[in-house]
């Protein structure tokens, strides 16, 4: 399963990583109380599936998905028209990925109509034992 971080092959999915609660961190010299939004976690969880496919991870924005502005959202749809892939799994936090995934609904049809998105969070950190994350990127 190759992945590339800096996109510039094609891939059989394409993922485009925002930040949320999937990406979260929290580092001990914090006191463990404060997080910070890390790189990707869909790649690592991909790398421990026996997947046939080929992926790539660009990192579009790192943030809580409160902080995700329009201009945020406007970047995530040009990224979506420029992925070198027909399935795209975006991965975002939770409490405004329904606005996320509808603004690129929006234009999903007029832009890029041949590609698949799917749009997932979790509610649990990658990084935690008892994740969601693994369930629902795989």
């Amino acid at each position: 399963s190759a992945k590339d971080q800096s996109p510039v092959t094609n891939a059989d999915i394409w993922i485009l990583a925002t930040g949320g609660t999937i990406d979260k961190a929290y580092p001990r010299m914090l006191g463990g109380w404060a997080f910070e939004i890390a790189e990707p976690a869909a790649g690592s969880i991909l790398d421990r599936v026996n997947l046939n496919d080929t992926y790539a991870v660009q990192s579009v924005c790192k943030k809580d998905s409160q902080e995700i502005t329009s201009e945020d959202r406007q970047l995530l749809l040009e990224s979506c028209a420029k992925a070198r892939s027909s399935k795209i799994l975006v991965t975002h936090g939770t409490d405004t990925l329904i606005e996320t995934a509808s603004y690129l609904g929006g234009r999903h049809a007029e832009l890029f109509p041949e590609k698949v998105v799917c749009v997932v969070g979790s509610m649990r950190p990658e990084k935690f034992v008892d994740t969601d994350a693994h369930f629902n990127v795989g």
